[in-house]
């Protein structure tokens, strides 16, 4: 877990990043390095972006809603704002169909001692829709919400 030095370093790199890739767009344009105001974007080079990465997804055959729920997961843990209960309900293999088992990446707590000694922490394993998630049956893999029925659902009704 990030302390709140860590967090707010990872903030400011995040967002230097962003203004970045923003004025560099603006220079594809002609404005001069340094000088586009990437907070106000009256040119809308933020919306040209987010088009060119769905096209760069839709050409090389990316799952631009994946992308785009994994990258809100991101957004969610950088702010903090805590994960809800992950369980196995309302999930299903999207290639195969099997329901029940799963493959997960979950994270805990181990207190490591020099000899050797291990104690698991008395907190419960941690896992959310943004972990790893493997099929039992066929070794199907992704991210645990491509394996959530309502988020099969959606992406059945956004592809049409």
């Amino acid at each position: 877990m990030m302390d709140t030095t860590q967090t707010g370093q990872h903030h400011d790199f995040v967002l230097s990043v962003a203004k970045e890739v923003i004025e560099c767009r603006a220079a594809r344009d002609g404005h001069e390095p340094g000088t586009y105001n990437c907070v106000e974007d009256q040119e809308g080079y933020i919306v040209s972006l987010l088009n060119a990465l769905r096209q760069w997804s839709h050409v090389h055959e990316i799952d631009w809603e994946a992308e785009l729920k994994f990258a809100q997961g991101l957004f969610r843990a950088d702010l903090g704002v805590p994960d809800t209960p992950a369980t196995l309900e309302n999930m299903a293999c999207p290639k195969c169909g099997h329901k029940g088992s799963f493959y997960v990446e979950v994270s805990s707590v181990i207190l490591f001692f020099e000899d050797g000694d291990t104690v698991l922490d008395d907190t419960e394993e941690q896992w959310n829709d943004y972990s790893y998630c493997g099929c039992h049956a066929c070794n199907h893999d992704g991210r645990v919400y491509q394996f959530r029925t309502d988020s099969q659902q959606d992406k059945e009704n956004t592809d049409g």
